[in-house]
């Protein structure tokens, strides 16, 4: 399995060109087919080929950085939709993906910063650059500028990934009762957000609500689409069996997390599927890591923590 790639829609039917149009959007409904049904390479080659037949096609570009993020090839992804950008300098959705992929492949964050600005300058309400510039302001400790952008963004755009990113914020400052809060309004406006359900499952499992924190784990596992995702969902759901004893089911779950895990790969599980940064909330990890020790007691399962590397 690769990194989750970008979740922007390709507008296929919007499509055209002067010369070649009918072809060049044939190749892309074909290379839309082998993506779903996981032929990435070959879908690929089917976009390049598309893009010898217009090369202006910002579609093509757009969808062919997603298959390069899928793929885990970073640098060539951000080329690609630095493409888009250069093709619709208006198009504050091409800035906000452009910065995304920037913050994956590790640009430098002024380049990052000034993606995300130039959506916003665009679209002010566009909810993928506050993000964004929120997970900046964090890298640099500014939590109360981070908190700040996102509850302002929150006052005319109620979109429940931006509750979800301001709970996180609060979780990793300890403020638990306003994470639960802000995790409670994200569900209220969308019952399917499954990062919601997990980050209300820790805060339940904290407070040893142990039934509804089983409960929001297995309902995360079941509502995230992207698998690249689920390892953290994965992660804590086992470290929940394993405290209350469940070591069968509890070593069950913890080997998937590894899986998923190792097909992710550590660079693009940290940052693509917006998990926090590893360098950022180190201290963070170090705690969830002596949490994980502490509830694998059983020798098979103490042997799957050593693999997570928090």
């Amino acid at each position: 399995m690769k990194p989750c790639v970008l979740r922007s829609a390709v507008l296929l039917i919007a499509f055209s060109a002067p010369a070649g149009a009918g072809e060049g959007l044939e190749h892309l409904l074909e290379a839309q087919q082998l993506s779903a049904a996981g032929q990435h390479h070959a879908a690929v080659a089917r976009v390049r080929e598309a893009l010898r037949l217009d090369p202006s096609s910002g579609e093509a570009h757009h969808f062919l950085g997603q298959l390069l993020a899928s793929l885990g090839d970073m640098a060539a992804a951000r080329q690609s939709f630095a493409e888009v950008v250069r093709l619709t300098p208006t198009s504050a959705h091409a800035w906000a993906n452009l910065g995304y992929i920037q913050s994956v492949a590790g640009s430098k964050r002024l380049d990052i910063e000034k993606s995300y600005q130039t959506a916003l300058r665009l679209e002010p309400d566009n909810v993928k650059a506050v993000k964004g510039l929120a997970e900046l302001k964090q890298m640099r400790s500014d939590y109360a500028g981070a908190e700040k952008l996102l509850l302002a963004a929150l006052e005319t755009a109620k979109a429940p990934s931006l509750y979800v990113s301001l709970a996180s914020l609060y979780e990793d400052l300890g403020r638990d009762g306003a994470a639960k809060k802000a995790y409670k309004a994200a569900l209220k406006l969308e019952a399917s957000a499954g990062l919601a359900h997990l980050g209300l499952g820790r805060l339940q499992h904290k407070d040893g609500k142990l039934r509804a924190s089983e409960k929001s784990y297995r309902k995360a596992i079941e509502l995230v689409p992207e698998e690249c995702e689920r390892f953290d969902i994965h992660k804590w759901l086992g470290i929940f069996l394993a405290a209350r004893g469940a070591n069968e089911e509890a070593s069950e779950v913890l080997t998937r997390a590894v899986q998923l895990r190792r097909e992710a790969g550590r660079l693009p599980c940290s940052l693509i599927m917006n998990l926090p940064d590893e360098t950022l909330y180190l201290e963070t990890r170090r705690k969830e890591a002596a949490s994980f020790a502490e509830a694998c007691r059983e020798p098979t399962l103490r042997k799957l923590v050593i693999t997570f590397d928090f």
